[in-house]
């Protein structure tokens, strides 16, 4: 998957990054990795055309963003850190709803196998490896996720792997900080929506929708040129108000041997 991330402002010069390395690509197929811990990072992320018709990812700066005023919600994405069993190196793992769903499913169904007693502290799921298996492009759902073997420390072998998998987790310099560096309004302005630095347009906060009226509407009624502008850009409009994201429940629930749960921003 192409990102459209911008360092330029976020890392020391000179420094390169390889996003090949940084980042978990699956391959087509089974692929096996391991949770580090479940301390992620959650983001807002529009997929919309630029001036030059080219389709970009561009991370929301959430208030003020011209793109949720012109009424194109954004989608969370999530971070974490895993072992690429293919390489044996940490990575970052991008994903959305669909695998944030299936982990919390099995942090679920271990927790309450503790609880119930029938499983110990070590059934917590970074103590196992994960299969992700890639189906083919366009197939719904793409991905599916299954356990896979649980690493025994008692087993002489799983122990060496669990040495290894330490000295990985323990050499970890990835910052997710960088990573998660949203654009500016005037860059959303300018590179998406074709408006000139300095252009005043009244932010989301300014729009009060009436009763009758969906925030598309309203938006287009109050800022003309940025409904006309982003039609022009080809940037979709929700004809309905936008859902509210739940409030995950693992965040309520989490333990100190499940760690915690993703940061939701």
């Amino acid at each position: 998957m192409s990102s459209d991330f911008n360092f330029e402002d976020a890392r020391p010069q000179g420094k390169r990054i390889d996003f090949k390395d940084l980042f978990f690509n699956p391959e087509q197929g089974l692929n096996t990795v391991r949770i580090a811990d479940l301390k992620g990072k959650s983001f807002k992320v529009h997929y919309v055309k630029n001036v030059d018709g080219k389709y970009v990812f561009v991370k929301s700066p959430g208030a003020g963003d011209p793109l949720i005023v012109a009424g194109n919600q954004p989608k969370t994405r999530y971070y974490l850190k895993v072992i690429d069993r293919k390489t044996n190196k940490l990575k970052i793992w991008e994903f959305g709803s669909q695998i944030k769903i299936s982990i919390e499913e099995f942090v679920n169904e271990f927790r309450a196998k503790r609880e119930k007693g029938a499983g110990d502290d070590s059934d917590v799921l970074t103590n196992y490896d994960l299969e992700l298996r890639k189906r083919q492009p366009g197939s719904n759902p793409l991905y599916t996720l299954g356990l896979g073997q649980k690493l025994n420390a008692d087993n002489p072998r799983d122990a060496q792997t669990l040495a290894k998998d330490q000295s990985i987790i323990d050499a970890d310099e990835i910052d997710f900080e960088p990573l998660l560096k949203p654009w500016t309004v005037e860059r959303i302005k300018e590179q998406i929506l074709g408006i000139a630095p300095g252009t005043d347009i009244a932010s989301g906060d300014d729009i009060a929708p009436s009763e009758n009226q969906s925030p598309a509407v309203q938006a287009s009624t109050s800022t003309p040129q940025l409904a006309q502008v982003a039609q022009q850009a080809q940037v979709p409009v929700s004809a309905a108000a936008p859902k509210a994201q739940p409030q995950s429940s693992l965040m309520a629930q989490a333990t100190q041997a499940d760690n915690s749960w993703l940061d939701e921003d």
